[in-house]
């Protein structure tokens, strides 16, 4: 059995791609040019988002730093506070046994 082939119709879709293609490549290109820009505005919007998040890096880096410090005031403080207290109520003890002897 001999089949003849017609390649002119079998292969009619790949001149008919041909043809539209060549009418397509100017929005291929636009298409191209386009997301390019885009690439690049993307580009610019990482770079300023990747500044911002570590100037917010050092802000947190900064106010921990602080909040540190001031626990470390704060504990302090506290301990001060409590020694004031304790002498206080050692010297109302004193106080009045001291009173208590005179009477």
């Amino acid at each position: 059995m001999e089949y003849h082939i017609d390649f002119y119709k079998h292969f009619a879709w790949l001149r008919k791609e041909n043809l539209s293609s060549n009418n397509n490549t100017e929005s291929h290109q636009e298409r191209l040019s386009r997301l390019e820009g885009d690439k690049e505005s993307l580009i610019l919007q990482v770079s300023v988002l990747t500044d911002q998040v570590e100037a917010q890096g050092v802000k947190i880096y900064n106010l921990e730093s602080s909040l540190v410090e001031h626990q470390h005031k704060l504990s302090c403080t506290e301990e001060m506070l409590q020694q004031g207290q304790t002498r206080l109520s050692g010297q109302e003890i004193n106080c009045a046994a001291s009173h208590s002897s005179n009477w």
